[in-house]
Formats: C-alpha cells, structure tokens, sequence
C-alpha cells in the first residue's frame, strides 16, 4: 500500500462494512463491476483508480481484513495517513504505507490499534527495533 492508495483502501473498508459477504470472492464479470461501482461512489471526488486497480485492492483487503491491512486502515483512520516521522526531522518519507509498532515486537510490543503508527518504508526501516524515543532523539542521517 502506498499513501496515494490509502482513499481506495479506505473506501473498500466502508463498502466492505456495508455489503452482506465482505470475504466473498468475486467470481463473476457483475460482481466486480457492482463493486466497482460501490467502491468508486465512497472515493473522493478528487480520486480516480481503474476497475483493475480497485479489483487488486479489494482482493488484497478480502485476504486480510483483520490482518495487517484491515490494522493499516483502522490505524490511519485513527491517527492519520501520515508517517510518523514526517515533519520531525528525520528527512524525506518514502511512499509506502508501513504499520509500525509504537513498542517493538522484540520488547513485547503487539499488533493492534493502541501499540501501531503509520510510519513510511523508510523511516521504519531505519529504526527497526529501536525505542520511539531512542530514534526521535537520534541524530539525522541520511540513509544510503
């Protein structure tokens, strides 16, 4: 997920919420154009992806809605759809959306909502499993 995706991604939260088989497989030609429709309609106005891009992500999402991406949604809507780090110092975000947690995994830190923060590819993969604070008060460097 990138975060020019996050507006289909959220989109297809809200129409998963609201259709009678969230997890079903899309077999035929009318049921992908009827979520199609669906998902455009929840879009901003501002914000065009194609039948294939949405038909990717809906796929991605069904495989996944209380997984990694299904957190990834619920975290940005949360707190935001911005990295963390931008803004504090720490040089320019990459694209990618990344769910980071807040406390590593290495020092028991879990997967949900109260313990994750959106962070780009880049920022997390400086950290990685150093503390927040530790990684705030570092110096800036420039990655390779």
């Amino acid at each position: 997920m990138t975060f020019d995706e996050i507006p289909l991604y959220v989109a297809i939260d809200r129409v998963r919420r609201t259709i009678a088989s969230p997890g079903a497989e899309l077999v035929s030609d009318e049921q992908r154009r009827q979520i199609c429709q669906l998902i455009r309609a929840e879009l901003p106005f501002d914000r065009h992806f194609d039948a294939d891009q949405m038909l990717a992500a809906w796929t991605t999402f069904r495989k996944s809605p209380n997984g990694k991406v299904g957190l990834t949604v619920e975290v940005g809507k949360l707190h935001g759809w911005k990295c963390f780090m931008h803004g504090r110092g720490k040089g320019d975000c990459s694209p990618d959306v990344q769910l980071d947690r807040i406390v590593p995994g290495s020092r028991g830190g879990e997967y949900n909502v109260e313990n994750c923060m959106i962070m780009c590819g880049k920022h997390n993969n400086i950290r990685k499993d150093s503390s927040l604070e530790a990684y705030l008060l570092a110096p800036f460097e420039e990655s390779a």
